[in-house]
Parts: structure tokens; C-alpha cells; sequence
């Protein structure tokens, strides 16, 4: 098992209501796990920016324990 904390950012749901979680997920989990875990839909997925321990990641990518994830939904405007 990994553990990984995940913080959500700006205006992105938050699925249990929360900002800042701790999650759980079998060893070799990748993002897309991580994503469905937490209470994402997978239809709604594409629409989330993921960084792991800083730098942008794309949901394909394996997830190693103790990572530091951090979610959003990019913004747009003039």
C-alpha cells in the first residue's frame, strides 16, 4: 500500500468535502486511481490539472508513496 495527500485547489469540487485528504491506494496506483478514488467520475477526469510533488503530471502516471498530489481545474480569462 502507498499513502499519498492530496490537496483540492481552487474551484474544483471536492467530492467529500474536503480540501485536504489523506488516501490510501495499492501499490502501483496511478493518478487515474487516485482521481476515481477520491470521488472523481472518469467522464469528468479530463478536466483536471494534476501536479505530484510539484510538477504536472498526466493521469497515466504511477503514484509512489508519501507523494504530495495536488489537484485543480485550469482556468481561463482576459
Amino acid at each position: 500500500m502507498i499513502h499519498v495527500h492530496v490537496r483540492i485547489t481552487g474551484a474544483l469540487a471536492k467530492p467529500s468535502g474536503k480540501d485536504d485528504l489523506h488516501v490510501e491506494l495499492p501499490a502501483s496506483s496511478r493518478i487515474a486511481d487516485l482521481l476515481e478514488k477520491v470521488g472523481y467520475r472518469p467522464q469528468h477526469q479530463r478536466f483536471i490539472l494534476v501536479a505530484v510533488n510539484g510538477q504536472q503530471r498526466r493521469h497515466s502516471g504511477e503514484l509512489a508513496d508519501r507523494d504530495e498530489v495536488t489537484l485543480l481545474m485550469p482556468t481561463s480569462g482576459g
